[in-house]
């Protein structure tokens, strides 16, 4: 990842990819779901889909749940709040769960932790090229 150094850029893109695809899964706040993993009729919360895209996808070495933290806790820094949570699941289901949150937050995150996907990536493109 990018805050740690120990990123391959074949995980950042898969984990482009699944960011991507967990944002046509949600289809415009339709398929997502608040305080349930995955609801009878095929709803899920951020870590749901992450999880129906993985099985989609066949993918499954790549890090979109700690890209999403990390997108979560720099909105919060921005917003003058604290970390949600101890882990990545925690702030990823504390950020999901929120009252009043509105799917706008949820699309903003996604594509937040999208692009610092594609930014590690580019980095570690150019690290292996040296």
């Amino acid at each position: 990842m990018p805050f740690d150094g120990t990123s391959k850029s074949s995980v950042a893109a898969q984990s482009m990819i699944v960011l991507d695809r967990v944002e046509c899964f949600l289809d415009g706040g339709g398929r997502w779901a608040r305080r349930t993993y995955r609801t009878g009729d095929g709803k899920c919360c951020l870590l749901g889909a992450i999880e129906h895209v993985r099985c989609e996808t066949g993918l499954s070495d790549d890090r979109a749940a700690e890209y999403l933290a990390h997108a979560i806790n720099l909105r919060q820094m921005r917003k003058g709040l604290p970390a949600l949570g101890d882990s990545d699941c925690m702030a990823v289901m504390g950020f999901n769960d929120t009252y009043r949150r509105q799917f706008g937050d949820i699309l903003e995150v996604v594509r937040q932790a999208r692009e610092l996907a594609r930014l590690d990536a580019f980095v570690s493109s150019l690290e292996s090229n040296q």
